[in-house]
């Protein structure tokens, strides 16, 4: 013999027959919430933008304030470096991630004969990179993609 559980019937007014408590996370659920995962409630996407040029070493993606769980996370990186743009003088060259599109404070690359430093720079569209008063123009023959 068989018997069919009541949708609505509550996971607390089943056990009852048996002499079992419901347990508290319980409470409240019925059959089907209970045993389909739906006494959690699962956040259905977490869509999540990270920016790879601030070098994160991990990221921790976990549910909104709201849910318990996730089903899936869709991760989108941004800022990833594709190359090295050329800025030079008869000092050398110097290097930024990308061409600015507003004049202002950037963040330059120089090289030297123990690595690349990162320094602080402005640039002007009408005159380049300009690192401790030393103007470097753009030079596209010396960039460097990867």
């Amino acid at each position: 013999m068989s018997a069919q559980i009541p949708s609505g019937m509550l996971l607390s007014d089943l056990l009852k027959a048996t002499g079992y408590d419901c347990p508290s996370t319980l409470q409240g659920k019925t059959f089907a919430q209970a045993t389909a995962g739906a006494g959690i409630d699962i956040e259905s996407n977490k869509a999540v933008s990270v920016n790879a040029g601030t070098y994160t070493q991990a990221v921790e993606i976990t549910p909104s304030d709201t849910y318990e769980a996730m089903e899936k996370v869709t991760l989108t990186l941004t800022g990833i470096i594709k190359g090295l743009v050329a800025f030079g003088s008869a000092e050398g060259a110097v290097y930024l991630t990308a061409v600015p599109s507003a004049d202002g404070a950037v963040k330059a690359y120089v090289p030297s004969a123990t690595g690349i430093s990162k320094v602080d720079a402005t640039y002007a569209e009408a005159t380049g990179v300009t690192i401790s008063d030393v103007a470097y123009a753009r030079y596209s023959a010396g960039d460097i993609t990867f």
